[in-house]
């Protein structure tokens, strides 16, 4: 299972607590993936502490995410854009008997409406980006296959 540890490395709770627990509950809400948040060691809940916490909670993947308290700094902005992609994964599928625009349409509504993003469909193949949490990949081939064309997934590099 996949979470996300806010990593709070520098500052403390009383200097940017309220901060980080937002910018945690902001990135989980974007993820869908659960947000963990940490502070110094001499601070509660420590960095370890919350490593320790999630791997009780189950958890066997950690994406850290540094924090920056700076308000000018960017870098806070770039690593919640970032975290919109954490937790996608990506599919590539060979699709059969597609002949025509018509059914490149219908393979795009079928997978369209499983949530997919970065949707690329042309006759005899399509791409897409997907969540994970949301959907798997056997559901995505069901869909494409339901529309009328028998498909598996396509391996190697996207």
């Amino acid at each position: 299972m996949k979470g996300i540890l806010i990593c709070a490395h520098g500052s403390t709770e009383s200097e940017t607590g309220s901060a980080v627990r937002e910018h945690s509950a902001r990135v989980s809400s974007l993820t869908s993936l659960p947000g963990y948040y940490g502070f110094n060691a001499s601070e509660e809940p420590s960095i370890t502490d919350a490593l320790h916490k999630m791997s009780a909670d189950g958890f066997d993947e950690v994406i850290v995410i540094p924090f920056s308290s700076h308000r000018d700094s960017s870098r806070s902005q770039n690593f919640i854009g970032a975290a919109r992609y954490l937790g996608m994964a990506k599919l590539k599928l060979k699709i059969e008997g597609m002949a025509c625009e018509k059914c490149v349409a219908k393979v795009e509504e079928a997978l369209k409406n499983k949530g997919v993003s970065d949707l690329h469909v042309k006759i005899g193949s399509a791409s897409c980006t997907y969540d994970e949490s949301s959907v798997s990949e056997e559901q995505l081939v069901e869909a494409v296959v339901d529309a009328g064309f028998p498909a598996k997934v396509k391996k190697g590099l996207f």
